[in-house]
């Protein structure tokens, strides 16, 4: 396995992955399906608007704990010399425990 490029261009996978997380079409599950954060029935109030933006938030955030996730671990392995007492820490922290 080769060592990441350290100056990759990725806006563009970035700009991707943000936009899929907010809503482009009724299908989505944030706006239709039981777990809706947008109401069936008209009218809409200013509640439903914030219900779906912090929603979208919601997403935006896992992706993010996600990417930064990966980037600790490849970190850990092709750097560690580089990465901070907090990334260290954060990185311990987000870890899960087996279950074998």
């Amino acid at each position: 396995m080769s060592k990441p490029e350290k100056n990759a261009d990725t806006s563009g996978v970035v700009l991707t992955d943000l936009l899929d997380c907010v809503p482009s079409n009724w299908c989505d599950p944030l706006l239709t399906g039981p777990r809706a954060v947008w109401p069936a029935d008209a009218p809409y109030s200013n509640n439903d608007l914030v219900g779906v933006l912090n929603a979208v938030r919601d997403r935006l955030e896992s992706r993010v704990v996600a990417k930064q996730a990966r980037i600790d671990r490849l970190m850990l392995e092709y750097c560690p010399e580089e990465m901070s007492a907090e990334q260290l820490a954060a990185y311990e922290v987000a870890q899960k425990q087996s279950n074998g």
